[in-house]
């Protein structure tokens, strides 16, 4: 089995970090109205990465007895409350209660929900940074690559870190270990013609979108051009 090792800094005095947080109710992706009941979990992932996106604020899935809903940030007001999750619309309701958590809380719930707002700020400091890219939510690089003195390189090395947040034994840590990427030095224009783009379908590339970098998927090739094409701005 391959050993990894990670670092763990301690949060110090999680009581003084506190949140305060609503419910809102999901309603409409229960097994009594979904149109298909394997797929709950999945929509209520999807449902509150476009909800955290939407508002721009972290959100977490809570299950109960009561039914699902979505733990979001109390001074938050929901800006669309219906959401296509095709072939259902779910929708959301604002229960109106708020209720305090702090990091050091023993309590399940408040825990999940402290964890998922922490990541968010974590996250958010980290994307702000100019001298870093992230290869998902919870790895980030530097922009030069560890090899960027060998002007001779055909891939490029990048040495970064992955994070996540855990309770241990009760105590609150972050955890790091190292990540790494290797990425082609050559544009894809440069390093395949035309109609060579066919055979390299659903590989990975490092996408630049001025300071923003980020990996995509190529999954077609389109005849039109980026001048040709249209979208829909989505407000």
């Amino acid at each position: 089995m391959d050993r990894h090792r990670i670092n763990l800094y301690e949060v110090e005095k999680p009581t003084n970090h506190r949140f305060r947080y609503q419910l809102v109710q999901v309603i409409g992706l229960d097994r009594e109205h979904t149109s298909n009941p394997d797929l709950i979990d999945r929509g209520l992932n999807q449902l509150g990465k476009r909800v955290s996106i939407r508002e721009r604020c972290p959100v977490a899935v809570v299950k109960g007895a009561s039914g699902v809903q979505l733990a979001m940030p109390a001074d938050v007001s929901l800006s669309e409350t219906e959401y296509g999750l095709a072939p259902d619309i779910v929708r959301l309701k604002a229960e109106g209660r708020v209720k305090d958590c702090h990091l050091g809380t023993t309590d399940e719930v408040d825990r999940r929900i402290c964890l998922s707002f922490l990541q968010f700020e974590i996250r958010g400091r980290l994307w702000s940074e100019p001298d870093l890219w992230s290869g998902n939510i919870h790895e980030f690089f530097p922009r030069k690559p560890l090899n960027g003195g060998n002007l001779s390189r055909e891939i490029d090395f990048y040495e970064g870190f992955h994070f996540h947040v855990r309770y241990l034994d009760g105590r609150l840590f972050v955890g790091i270990k190292l990540a790494h990427k290797y990425v082609d030095a050559a544009w894809a224009v440069d390093r395949f013609r035309q109609d060579e783009f066919e055979r390299v379908k659903m590989r990975m590339f490092l996408y630049h979108f001025g300071y923003k970098w980020y990996p995509i998927q190529l999954i077609e090739v389109m005849e039109k051009s980026i001048a040709e094409a249209e979208f829909v701005l989505e407000h």
